[in-house]
């Protein structure tokens, strides 16, 4: 079964109360008992924020599940009268996004949101089951607060959408009973799942002093009487300001009264007001503002006493909470707040004058009283799971959706009409849709019609011989690997079904009964819906939003993955990094993952664009002038890959990068290493404040980060453990390849270096020059064999990177320089194969590395290694290479010699791949996220 969860209740101001905290924990508890048995999806408001803290949380808590969003559409909150036609196009926009997930059972978390803000609910009743989690009726309680206003037709009209839904899920006995007395709700359709306590809410440890704890963290400076929770009437908080200050002089002057909960100014303003007429000066009463679980979870376990005045509650999630953290508990004995606290000892009656007091009298002078207390709460708490609460949830989801039979969409109107190449036909006697009679002559001219008026397809004829399709249908069909493939038998089908609702022969006797269900007919028809009902109301701008909502929940054939070659397209450096880009991407795009369409994209102008051009020089064949398609549009369940070195461009990118992630677009980066924070003295501090900025970036932007070797995943988990990251992504590896050693062009060496390595034994070393690398010492070191009589060359091939100025003149102006010192720095693969053919040995004595190629490239040519003992070195090449260690050159040098006279042989490595097993490798690692 196919579940998705609407998470509006964790995006909207709610996210800060209860209604969030319970949509949260609750989700999180579902995910792990649901997702074995069911595809559990989750489903975002991209108008709306929260997304970054609900997938941070999700993250967290070890969980992770399919995530997509419907808009943006902004500005159709219901307070102003000017939205509401935009309003009504968004909830339909909606409604058609539920419907093309495919889902059979859809959870609305919260229905009653979006009076202030752009929240959504469902137009009309959506083709699954609808579910509905149902806190409260408490407006319907008192008449006189909604009154005749916008928000009370508002309200209204929020209650029957409820009143719609195929099952609600009620977070108490009370709370459905009320439902049924109310409502008229038949009591089947109202399952009591309860509420949770999360496994942190517990009580301090030994030895923890949780009131030292809160008197630094909030300047409380002695014991202190507890709220939190939120400030609208109903919680009755001026009523605790006023029973805290009726308490004895002694005892109200041996404690304060503490508020926790996101104030605004009005109500800071109006809690002052009542504080100071109740006679409290200002350091008797602390409000705190906002807190963090762990902080909430802190002032719990340090509170004399947590008192919850609250006169109506739908479940009352912070009794509860703080009965976990063993916490002395009072509450009102009000709707359901009894089924919380359970003992009548915790209960108080705000509605007797000075009974509150009493209480709170009762449990602050009595300390077997508050042991009582503390002893019940935690017993009372223990039967509290969000685990049971999931399990509720779902037996009554799975058993409520096999009920209720699946909707089929509504009928509309004809849609306007087509030009002469299609004609009208009724289909499954419910509507219109354009069909189009195509033949061999005529599929070139229609296609494009069809992928703009997508309707039924009758052909006739026999299919087009191979040869006839253009670049941009191949293209269309299987990605860039199409434009060098070979037409196959079945393709001109498969291209129509591509954006076509059902593609019959002319022989066939009738069309799918599926026509009806199929997503581009949901479109058409919630298209000619929004048309009728609300377009000739919407502004051109609010029309624009309504269109590009409707686009991005458009089906796709494949699962794009967006590939960043931002900055190789732009210039090949031919450096390390890139040469991974290259050999990657290269094997994606010849052999792209199962399901999966690869699409290299570039950041330029503030948006991102096809990269039409460096792919097909990759694959080496020239661009094609027709080609869809400039900037790039994103819908749900796509997949960003970084794959390029973006620590340029990122800062600029990263915004419309965050916004792809809001509308479900998954984020991925590589990694390639993290040297210019573990060696920054190797990298210039522009750099290092750089490759900072993007390393903060890419921890806060990701879903997953893929290193290229088990080291790097190491380094970057225990930077993040070091420098207090806010949150932190996935962290996953995957190793790199090297080409397999097919035979090469011979290229031809400068003759006085041939002969020199004729003669003698030579080392090389293969790597831009730059200070983390070892040149400097690998030079060093040869001075001194050579000062010692040793007759050996040193071989150095790399370009000049950055502050190795006064090395670059050290190798021009050096004596033994084209005698048995050796540097070429742009040199091709086939005269780098021939140095590697003639060289004795690789020398690498980087001090850093991600990978490591070079030993694998030596390794592969039977060339024996002298490498540093890097961990990541030993874990590309194993026991092959010829370890040292130290950073002298005297060392380096001694053990040189020894290797020269003793030419020990290479030990065992590792299992190496080629690149196609890399690029598998990671496309195996992003699949699995």
């Amino acid at each position: 079964m196919k579940i998705r969860i609407d998470m509006q209740g964790v995006q909207t101001p709610s996210r800060h109360r209860g209604i969030g905290r319970y949509t949260q924990h609750l989700t999180e508890a579902f995910l792990r008992i649901a997702a074995e048995r069911h595809e559990v999806g989750l489903l975002f408001n991209a108008a709306l924020g929260g997304i970054d803290d609900c997938i941070a949380s999700l993250r967290r808590a070890g969980l992770a599940a399919p995530r997509s969003s419907y808009g943006p559409i902004r500005r159709t909150s219901s307070d102003n009268p000017g939205h509401q036609p935009l309003r009504e196009a968004a909830e339909r926009v909606m409604t058609h996004v539920l419907d093309a997930s495919g889902a059979d059972a859809v959870w609305l978390s919260s229905v009653m949101e979006g009076f202030h803000e752009d929240a959504l609910a469902p137009h009309g009743s959506p083709s699954a089951c609808m579910v509905a989690t149902l806190y409260d009726l408490i407006p319907l309680h008192d008449a006189e607060q909604l009154g005749r206003s916008r928000a009370r037709d508002w309200y209204l009209s929020r209650l029957e959408q409820l009143k719609r839904c195929d099952l609600l899920l009620a977070i108490s006995s009370w709370v459905r009973d009320d439902a049924v007395a109310r409502l008229g709700i038949a009591a089947e359709r109202i399952a009591v799942i309860g509420a949770g306590v999360d496994p942190r809410f517990t009580p301090a440890a030994a030895g923890v002093d949780a009131l030292s704890w809160a008197r630094q963290r909030f300047g409380i400076d002695r014991p202190f009487v507890f709220y939190s929770g939120g400030f609208d009437e109903r919680k009755n908080v001026p009523a605790l300001l006023s029973a805290f200050a009726a308490l004895p002089a002694p005892l109200r002057e041996a404690h304060r009264l503490v508020i926790a909960g996101r104030l605004d100014g009005a109500d800071r303003a109006r809690l002052g007001q009542v504080a100071r007429q109740a006679g409290l000066a200002r350091q008797e009463v602390v409000f705190t503002g906002f807190v963090s679980d762990e902080e909430l979870i802190g002032l719990y376990q340090a509170c004399a006493l947590f008192v919850f005045p609250s006169a109506q509650e739908g479940f009352g999630l912070p009794p509860l909470e703080a009965m976990a953290c063993g916490a002395c508990v009072l509450a009102n004995d009000s709707s359901s707040l009894p089924e919380v606290v359970g003992a009548p000892e915790h209960l108080f009656d705000s509605a007797v004058s000075g009974a509150m007091t009493q209480a709170m009298q009762a449990a602050l002078q009595d300390e077997d009283l508050r042991q009582r207390l503390r002893e019940n709460g935690l017993r009372r708490a223990a039967h509290f799971s969000w685990n049971q609460v999931a399990e509720r949830a779902l037996a009554a989801i799975e058993t409520r959706t096999a009920q209720v039979p699946r909707r089929r969409p509504a009928s509309v109107m004809p849609a306007p009409a087509i030009r002469r190449a299609a004609e009208a036909a009724e289909l499954a006697g419910t509507a219109v849709l354009p069909l189009y009679r195509v033949d061999t002559d005529s599929v070139c001219e229609l296609l494009p019609l069809i992928r703009q008026w997508p309707g039924c397809v009758e052909w006739s004829g026999p299919w087009p011989a191979p040869g006839r399709m253009q670049a941009a249908d191949k293209y269309r069909l299987r990605g860039y690997a199409g434009l060098t493939a070979t037409e196959q038998p079945g393709d001109w089908r498969k291209l129509l079904e591509q954006d076509a609702v059902a593609v019959r022969e002319a022989q066939d006797p009738s069309w799918d009964s599926a026509i009806m269900d199929h997503a581009w007919t949901r479109q058409r028809l919630m298209e000619d819906d929004i048309a009728q009902a609300c377009a000739a109301r919407l502004k051109d701008g609010e029309l624009a939003q309504v269109a590009d909502a409707l686009d991005r929940a458009r089906p796709r054939a494949n699962r794009r993955w967006l590939i960043d070659v931002t900055h190789i397209a732009h210039g090949d450096l031919r450096t390390g990094v890139q040469r991974v880009v290259r050999s990657i991407l290269g094997a994606w795009l010849r052999d792209p993952p199962d399901g999966v369409r690869i699409e290299p994209v570039m950041f330029r102008d503030g948006r991102y664009r096809h990269a039409h051009a460096y792919a097909c020089e990759l694959l080496g064949i020239a661009v094609p002038a027709d080609l869809p398609g400039d900037i790039v549009g994103v819908s749900a369940d796509e997949v960003f890959v970084g794959l390029d070195w973006s620590m340029e461009s990122l800062p600029s990118s990263a915004p419309l990068l965050r916004r792809w992630r809001e509308a479900g677009v998954a984020m991925h980066f590589i990694v390639h290493d993290i040297l210019p924070v573990t060696l920054p003295e190797a990298f210039h501090a522009q750099t290092r404040a750089s490759f900072r900025q993007w390393l903060e970036l890419i921890t806060t932007l990701s879903d997953v980060v893929h290193c290229v070797s088990r080291s790097t995943a190491e380094e970057l988990s225990r930077w993040l453990a070091t420098h207090d990251a806010r949150e932190w992504p996935q962290i996953a590896h995957f190793l790199l390849g090297a080409d397999p050693q097919a035979p090469r062009g011979t290229g031809e060496l400068d003759a006085g270096l041939s002969a020199a390595m004729k003669t003698r034994p030579s080392l090389l070393m293969v790597g831009t020059l730059e200070p983390r690398k070892g040149h400097g010492l690998a030079l060093e070191a040869f001075e001194l064999l050579w000062s010692a009589g040793v007759d050996a060359n040193l071989v150095i091939v790399g370009r000049q990177g950055w502050l190795v100025g006064e090395l670059v003149s050290r190798l021009d102006r050096h004596e033994e320089r084209g005698k048995r010192l050796f540097w070429l720095d742009n040199v091709d693969d086939d005269v780098l194969h021939a140095i590697y053919t003639q060289a004795t040995a690789l020398l690498a004595p980087s001090l850093g590395e991600g990978f490591g190629l070079p030993l694998i490239e030596a390794a592969q040519r039977g060339k024996p290694i002298i490498a540093r003992a890097l961990p990541v070195f030993r874990e590309v090449a194993g026991d092959y290479p010829s370890y040292f260690e130290g950073r002298s050159a005297a060392q380096l040098a001694t053990h040189i010699t020894r290797w020269l006279i003793d030419r020990p042989r290479p030990g065992a490595h590792p299992t190496w791949f080629n690149w196609k097993e890399s690029a598998d490798m990671l496309a195996r690692s992003i699949m699995q996220a």
